[in-house]
């Protein structure tokens, strides 16, 4: 868990990487781009239609029910996408676009930005350890820099050599063989973090720690493995998304890991009225059991107190929504309309991530 909202604020910020691919390109000679739109994400649309238009053009589609999009004729160089819905309209920036070639893009997009997701994207802030002609040390890792990579600080672009020594960046890229290649290089002013969160593929392990992407990713008693996943489960070429804090030696000290295969593919949803709760961890909604484990957020739609018999918890720093109320499994009872997020099990059980509870007013006599 992040030590500060803050820090959490940086770190979503500085997750709009970008991975590519170029296989087939477009057919007039121009760049071309076939996306993907995250499962989660479908989820949270609930098939919502969602506009990706090219910004300053005419170009634009419509996300398909399976989340997929496609644009050609777009210029050679950058293009910014925007992506609208009802309550999203977010731009991202791409970069990277080459004639007759096709740009493939894994996007991640809900009410709170966009997102693009990748096998091997990191995006962390640290600390300059040391500068070179066309690299950076920053906590300890290294940085290559090249005429791809934008630098800036507020917006503005800016040299390398502008950097000091002892200054905070945000980074974003790809990791290859324990080093970074960077797509952005930003100056934080004033900069006092040093986490980092990446995805990629486990190379190596030898617990408790274990190798993604050439970085080596170390584990203690305080690491949080979610979603199912455990330290003794997995695997060489397990695609995994690791949070933490940078170390002075270039290891990343994991503070959560997750499962990417598990988190993206198998979000599922139910809605209903709770039918039976068997303390301390199972409930049924429409027939389906649903399973709670520490990591599922329960709140009480809208931030409304169901009556007196309801314990509300504060919503902690990290909540997803100011207006809602974190619950415990303690607060369910039956009767209750829920809507159920989570992630389908072999049993036909769903592990639940999110449960939101239908808001309920009460007067101030406690009746509804």
């Amino acid at each position: 868990m992040l030590r500060s909202s803050v820090k959490l604020a940086v770190i979503a910020f500085a997750l709009v990487a970008c991975t590519q691919g170029s296989q087939s390109g477009s057919a007039n000679g121009n760049a071309a781009i076939a996306g993907a739109i995250d499962a989660t994400s479908l989820a949270g649309i609930r098939g919502q239609a969602l506009r990706i238009s090219v910004v300053g053009t005419q170009l634009s589609t419509t996300a398909n029910a399976s989340g997929k999009f496609s644009l050609s004729g777009l210029a050679a160089g950058s293009a910014d996408l925007r992506f609208q819905a009802q309550g999203i309209d977010s731009t991202l920036h791409l970069s990277g676009l080459v004639p007759k070639q096709t740009m493939r893009i894994s996007v991640r997009v809900d009410r709170r930005g966009v997102s693009l997701l990748g096998d091997n994207e990191v995006a962390f802030v640290g600390a300059i350890d040391a500068i070179g002609p066309s690299s950076l040390t920053i906590s300890g890792l290294e940085v290559e820099v090249d005429d791809t990579t934008r630098v800036v600080a507020r917006r503005a672009t800016i040299a390398l050599s502008s950097l000091k020594v002892n200054q905070m960046v945000a980074v974003i890229g790809t990791l290859d063989g324990g080093k970074v290649s960077a797509r952005l290089v930003d100056l934080l002013l004033p900069a006092n973090f040093d986490q980092i969160i990446l995805r990629g593929t486990i190379d190596s392990i030898a617990a408790p720690d274990f190798v993604v992407s050439g970085l080596t990713i170390v584990t203690d008693a305080a690491t949080r493995f979610r979603r199912g996943l455990t330290l003794a489960g997995l695997k060489v070429g397990d695609q995994v998304a690791v949070q933490g804090t940078l170390q002075p030696d270039g290891t990343v000290l994991a503070s959560v890991v997750r499962d990417v295969d598990q988190e993206e593919v198998r979000v599922v949803e139910v809605e209903g009225a709770i039918t039976a709760v068997a303390p301390p961890d199972h409930l049924t909604v429409a027939g389906v059991t649903i399973v709670v484990n520490a990591d599922t957020r329960i709140e009480a739609e809208g931030g409304g107190h169901r009556g007196p018999d309801l314990r509300v918890v504060r919503a902690g720093p990290f909540s997803h929504d100011d207006d809602d109320e974190n619950l415990t499994f303690a607060d369910l009872a039956v009767g209750d309309e829920v809507e159920v997020e989570g992630l389908a099990q072999p049993d036909g059980s769903v592990l639940a991530l999110k449960i939101e509870v239908e808001r309920n007013e009460v007067d101030e006599d406690g009746d509804r």
